[in-house]
């Protein structure tokens, strides 16, 4: 059985629904393959797992030993890796070859063979339930960088169901909306996220309302603005939210000359 360590390094910046949104991952020397190749038998007696058939290790092998290789032709490397695929047998071999895809995508910088190898992984169902979440939360941030966004927003979704927390999956979810100019069920999703937070007692950052405010403002979605402006001082009613909110809401609303005087009144006041 081919036996591995993997270490992610996500690559956080700033943006999005958030000053911290994970919106890209950088798994630059994440996965390190042994330089051995254990046997398939030594590997089942010792652990008790499934054992990789013999035409998947003789088809795996050359290629692992190129990708951990230092400096050595990965571009071979990945050029094989169709073939090693094809020699899967069973579900040990198909998260072996998720894990030398993703390996030699790691070499080459090459976002997507790294998707490609967590998809492969996961789909092996050898993945430890645990790790799930957060290797569907790595899947979720490579296809939003792609602007994949239904295959971001599944990925994301299937993280948040596999109780994956670390790096809350959701304010990327309603950005795939947006993303896909889906700006009113961005905004449905969005308001569901703000309530189950209120509802657990939970913070809900300004960012949060503010995206969706700039959102319904940007889409001319008036009713939305009027719901996001509200929710916004309703939050936090600093000096800055109320100037944001109500600009807002002089910008998409008709307002006769009482509504805007009251407006005006409003603006002074607050």
């Amino acid at each position: 059985m081919v036996r591995s360590s993997t270490q992610f390094r996500p690559l956080v910046r700033k943006g999005g629904l958030g000053t911290r949104l994970a919106l890209a991952v950088a798994l630059a020397g994440g996965l390190v393959l042994g330089s051995t190749v254990l046997s398939a038998p030594a590997y089942a007696q010792r652990d008790k797992a499934p054992s990789n058939t013999k035409a998947f290790v003789e088809a795996y092998q050359p290629v692992a030993e190129i990708a951990n290789t230092e400096g050595g032709d990965y571009a071979a490397a990945k050029a094989q890796l169709p073939a090693v695929m094809a020699a899967v047998g069973n579900e040990a071999d198909r998260y072996a070859a998720g894990q030398l895809t993703l390996l030699v995508g790691n070499k080459l910088s090459d976002k997507t063979l790294q998707r490609q190898g967590l998809e492969t992984m996961v789909a092996s169902g050898q993945v430890p339930a645990e790790q799930v979440g957060q290797l569907q939360y790595f899947i979720g941030s490579l296809a939003y960088e792609a602007q994949d966004w239904a295959g971001a927003r599944t990925a994301l979704q299937a993280a948040v169901d596999a109780g994956y927390t670390e790096n809350d999956p959701r304010p990327l979810i309603a950005e795939t909306y947006f993303g896909a100019g889906q700006q009113a069920e961005g905004l449905r999703y969005l308001a569901d996220m703000i309530e189950a937070n209120r509802t657990a007692g939970q913070q809900v950052p300004d960012n949060w309302v503010l995206r969706g405010l700039k959102a319904a403002y940007e889409a001319n979605l008036a009713d939305q603005a009027n719901e996001y402006s509200a929710m916004l001082v309703a939050n936090n009613p600093t000096e800055q939210n109320w100037v944001n909110s109500l600009q807002v809401v002089a910008a998409v609303n008709q307002l006769d000359t009482q509504a805007e005087l009251d407006l005006l009144r409003l603006m002074r006041e607050t």
